[in-house]
């Protein structure tokens, strides 16, 4: 997702780019019809570069959440190691009463 993101961006910028080199190349010598064209050329530069913002803000929106989600995890892997290493700690003095337990028993 984050991918095709980055692409709608490059795209974005690629045609504003063509669509005032466009608007440059006019020069005198303009038309009725010209106007309108280059009329449509701003509206479609506006367009394309609210989509472009739009874009921006999706990806940086995905790029917080990633960095929130990586936070996370490795807080749940602290966790589990922590838990892990408790575990192992209850078994060896599981292991222990229990070896102190026949002891007694072989006492008695």
């Amino acid at each position: 997702m984050h991918r095709r993101y980055l692409e709608e961006l490059s795209y974005y910028e690629e045609r504003i780019e063509e669509l005032k080199n466009l608007l440059q190349e006019g020069g005198s010598g303009v038309t009725g019809t010209d106007h309108s064209k280059i009329y449509e050329m701003r509206k479609t530069i506006q367009v394309l570069q609210a989509e472009k913002m739009e874009s921006t803000k999706q990806i940086q929106e995905l790029e917080d959440k990633i960095k929130d989600i990586n936070e996370k995890l490795s807080s749940a892997e602290n966790d589990r190691d922590v838990l892990r290493r408790e575990q192992e700690q209850l078994n060896v003095e599981k292991r222990q009463i229990i070896e102190e337990c026949e002891i007694l028993k072989l006492d008695c």
